[in-house]
């Protein structure tokens, strides 16, 4: 079942490399109006009707709330640095989702998850996130049996 998981989760890397590059190169401030199309894609994708989604990385606060409204999910986001982290509860706060969305920040390239509880994993700028100490097998970990990893550049 890992192979299956890891098959899919390659399969989705490029189509969500688009939208989280996309994203970055926005801005934080600036309005994402692809945020709610894209995270019905994700979650259509999934296959998931709920439970829990990771935003690993430059975390994209439009994304993260967007796909809070695609079924029940809980979106934690986990932020690479503090600075990043508290913008991200800024934006979520001034959307009134605190709660069902949140924020932290990754450390030490572990997921804060037990094995095989995620539905969901997106992983912003991977490639940054590897240097980190962040590895593909730590990703497929925390995923749920079915779950989806997507990840962009």
């Amino acid at each position: 079942m890992a192979s299956h998981r890891v098959v899919k989760a390659v399969l989705v890397a490029a189509i969500a490399s688009f939208h989280l590059a996309s994203a970055a190169a926005r801005g934080a401030e600036a309005p994402d109006t692809e945020a709610l199309p894209w995270a019905s894609r994700v979650v259509r994708f999934s296959g998931a009707p709920g439970g829990i989604c990771a935003v690993v990385g430059q975390a994209d606060a439009e994304l993260a709330t967007a796909l809070s409204k695609e079924g029940s999910f809980v979106v934690h986001c986990l932020a690479p640095d503090p600075a990043a982290c508290d913008s991200l509860r800024k934006a979520i706060r001034s959307r009134g989702l605190y709660g069902t969305v949140s924020a932290d920040t990754l450390e030490g390239g572990r997921l804060p998850y037990t094995d095989n509880l995620v539905n969901i994993v997106l992983v912003d700028s991977y490639p940054a996130l590897v240097r980190g100490g962040l590895a593909p097998d730590e990703v497929v970990r925390g995923l749920a049996p079915l779950g989806t990893a997507q990840g962009g550049t």
